[in-house]
């Protein structure tokens, strides 16, 4: 059964390929980092699935609160 990972870091280096690899085993991630522009190149190299983007920096509270409410719903 796949499962949903949140990744930070998510548009380049580690990140990115941490999301690549989950993703390829099946699985969904919120991919979350500072750089719009690379996270959409991130989601472009996916497969199929249910993965969504957040920009947001990591080290601000209001970032990732905004990023919590909008994953709510």
């Amino acid at each position: 059964m796949p499962k949903t990972y949140i990744i930070s870091g998510a548009g380049s280096g580690i990140g990115r390929a941490i999301v690549q690899n989950l993703c390829y085993s099946g699985h969904n991630c919120v991919l979350l980092g500072r750089n719009a522009g690379k996270l959409e190149q991130t989601i472009g190299t996916l497969n199929q699935g249910a993965h969504v983007l957040f920009t947001a920096d990591i080290t601000s509270r209001e970032d990732l609160n905004k990023a919590a409410k909008q994953l709510r719903g």
